[in-house]
């Protein structure tokens, strides 16, 4: 069981490579960023969410000495889906944020 958790945890980190740039949020009529109310209330609304949809997200076995924890990710999925939501509830949209150029040391 614990031999599969690097092996996991690499195709983890490599989709989240494979992931869309991330996004800022603007509002809709006047294009200004959100304000903290706002994005923290969708957090707090997402977690919450999330966690009713999966109650048991945490998984974990103590056998003595090792103890293994297993998370859900579909909560992950599930959190950003509902902040997203909110945030679109709330008159928020994405906007790509600019990839930021690195120039080659000479």
């Amino acid at each position: 069981m614990l031999r599969h958790v690097p092996l996991a945890l690499l195709l983890l980190l490599s989709n989240a490579c494979a992931m869309a740039p991330p996004s800022a949020w603007e509002k809709l009529e006047d294009h200004g960023a959100p304000s903290f109310r706002d994005t923290s209330d969708c957090r707090v609304e997402a977690k919450r969410q999330a966690d009713l949809q999966y109650p048991e997200r945490f998984r974990s076995t103590n056998a003595a000495s090792g103890e293994v924890r297993y998370i859900d990710p579909n909560w992950f999925f599930a959190e950003d889906w509902f902040f997203k939501l909110c945030m679109r509830r709330k008159g928020y949209a994405p906007v790509p944020t600019p990839q930021r150029q690195i120039s080659p040391v000479s």
